[in-house]
Order: C-alpha cells, then sequence, then structure tokens
C-alpha cells in the first residue's frame, strides 16, 4: 500500500513525509511524539490499523486493520491558539473533497467534524494542539461491511463500499486525502475563508433541530448559522441566542445521530 500510495503522489511535496505503520494505538498519538522531537509541517502518520483510536469528546474510533484510512498529519503555524479555530472544519471540507474526488460520492458534514453518508457516520476528525504544532487526525471508513462495525455502531456508521456496492482503492483515497489537506493547510493561512464558505454549504447541521449535550445536561436549539470561525448560532427554546463553540458541546438531532 506504501509504495502505492507514493505512487498516486510522485512530485507532491508531502510524499517523503510519510510514515507508514502496520499497527498503533492512535495515529494521532504516535504523530504527537513525533512532532514533539521536531518534525516537520506536513509529516504524516499513517496505519493499517489503530488499537485505540480516538475522536472528540473522549470517544473511540473503529479502526479495523485492513479496511480504512486512518491518517494525521503534524501541521506547524506561527499563530495565536484562538485563530486556530478555524482548522477542524477546514479540514472537514478537505476531507469531503478528497472523497468525492476519490470516489464520486457526494458526503455532507455534521457539524462539527464528521462526514456523513445516507444518514450514517463516514468520517472522523480529532484536531489536537501541542507545543508550537497541531495534530490532524482524519479517519474515513472505506471497505468496512455492517460486521465489521462494532454492534453499538452498526446502525450509525458506514463505509465508502457500502455506498458504492463495491471495494475502493485505500491508496487512492488515502493519497487524495493528503493532496486535499496540504491545499487545507496552505488554503487556512491564505484565504481561510473560502474554505469555510464551502464548508457552511455542505454542512447539514444548519437549520436543523438539534440537542445541545454538556455532560448529563441536555438543551434543545435551533441552528440559525455558523459565525466566521465556525461556532454555531443558535436559538435556544426561550428564545434566547447563543454561540457555540468546538470543543464545548456534542451536536446531536432530536431523534437519533443526525
Amino acid at each position: 500500500m506504501f509504495r502505492a500510495i507514493q505512487s498516486c503522489l510522485s512530485g507532491h511535496p508531502w510524499v517523503d513525509r510519510i510514515t507508514l505503520l502496520e499497527s498503533v494505538d492512535s495515529t494521532n498519538t504516535y504523530a504527537k511524539k513525533l512532532a514533539s522531537q521536531g518534525a516537520p509541517h506536513g509529516a504524516v502518520v499513517l496505519a493499517d490499523r489503530q488499537t485505540g483510536g480516538r475522536g472528540r469528546l473522549g470517544r473511540s474510533f473503529s479502526s479495523p486493520a485492513g479496511l480504512g484510512v486512518y491518517c494525521s498529519v503534524i501541521l506547524r503555524y506561527d499563530m495565536m491558539p484562538e485563530r486556530l479555530m478555524m482548522l477542524t472544519p477546514v479540514m472537514a471540507e478537505a476531507a469531503r473533497r478528497a472523497v468525492v474526488s476519490a470516489t464520486g460520492l457526494q458526503p455532507a458534514i455534521k457539524w462539527i467534524n464528521d462526514l456523513v453518508l445516507d444518514g450514517r457516520k463516514l468520517c472522523g476528525i480529532l484536531t489536537e494542539l501541542g507545543a508550537g504544532f497541531v495534530v490532524v487526525g482524519i479517519g474515513i471508513n472505506c471497505n468496512q461491511q455492517t460486521e465489521d462495525f462494532p454492534p453499538e455502531l452498526q446502525e450509525v456508521a458506514i463505509s465508502l463500499s457500502q455506498s458504492l456496492g463495491k471495494a475502493v482503492d485505500r491508496a487512492a483515497v488515502t493519497a487524495e486525502l493528503i493532496r486535499q489537506v496540504q491545499l487545507a493547510a496552505d488554503g487556512f493561512l491564505d484565504a481561510p475563508s473560502r474554505w469555510m464558505a464551502d464548508y457552511a454549504r455542505h454542512c447539514l447541521t444548519i437549520g436543523k433541530d438539534v440537542q445541545l449535550i454538556r455532560g448529563d445536561t441536555i438543551r434543545y436549539a435551533h441552528v440559525d448559522g455558523m459565525d466566521e470561525n465556525g461556532a454555531l448560532l443558535v436559538t435556544l427554546t426561550d428564545g434566547t441566542k447563543e454561540t457555540v463553540f468546538t470543543g464545548e458541546v456534542s451536536v446531536r438531532g432530536l431523534y437519533g445521530y443526525l
């Protein structure tokens, strides 16, 4: 698979910065270790399998061997941490574009960090800040069938192959993901508003009635829109307007995942 990825990325500026692992607890954890040791902007960690894949708010990410894309990228920006708030939605749009380019499928985005196909989760993103670096982890379900997901995810998750009705080339999907992440990493500096506009256009959470979940507290709201930093603008049931920031809450539809 490594040679196939390299072939797809021939001439790409990040092609010589890729580390491919057979198995790892978490590509994000491994990437953070490399970053702390001086790994450069654009260093990529890929794994065939994760034994402890992680998502937002302490959730796990199912990562069976040989079936998905499990990728983490090290990015280095000289800016204040608050300016990095837009990075997760920008990378979600990058992952969406990668799927479109590699397969022709048209996933939507569930705020803040999930790609969705046919009402089910296709991809998750985890952004973590370190001292002088950011690690963006992206996991895409590629060739899983229903039995490959844990029982609790079988009605919630979907893979590219399930949607297409045939197997997909993981190397091609991986290469396109790296290509789009590199474009997004540059675009985040040069023209973040363009990426954010596309993110908002494909975000299915906007316009919906949702639950705002923080710990054991659930509040109900309507999502009116999104601000320039990717925070949700909502109206609570009592008419109060509020801004919901990433990392604070989980947003869920009134009747399920969406």
